[in-house]
């Protein structure tokens, strides 16, 4: 995912980012964050569809990522296959959303 950000010309994503609350609290380790527009991109794999309890943990973190005023981007299998160019929409929208402009950055 990251390697096709990049290649698309999106600015390069932090991995595993840590996103804490204004007190400190552990909220989430995001597997992409672009920190500087309070955007993530999370790639979920088929665990979070067939596992009813990873499921309701996720989306609870998914509600606490955006009361810390980021926007979540998620991206399932159907977004990167047969054509990925779906999956690069979904985040190149957000990051525009949140400010960034091709080629400036």
């Amino acid at each position: 995912m990251r390697l096709l950000l990049m290649r698309a010309g999106l600015p390069e994503p932090s991995l595993n980012h840590r996103l804490q609350d204004s007190l400190g609290r552990f909220i989430a380790r995001l597997d992409l964050a672009y920190p500087g527009y309070r955007g993530a991109v999370e790639h979920d794999g088929r665990t979070h569809a067939f596992d009813e309890q990873q499921f309701a943990k996720d989306a609870d973190r998914w509600d606490a990522i955006r009361d810390e005023g980021w926007l979540l981007v998620r991206i399932l299998s159907h977004h990167l296959r047969p054509d990925p160019r779906r999956a690069l929409a979904k985040v190149t929208d957000a990051l525009i959303a949140r400010g960034w402009r091709p080629g400036v950055d």
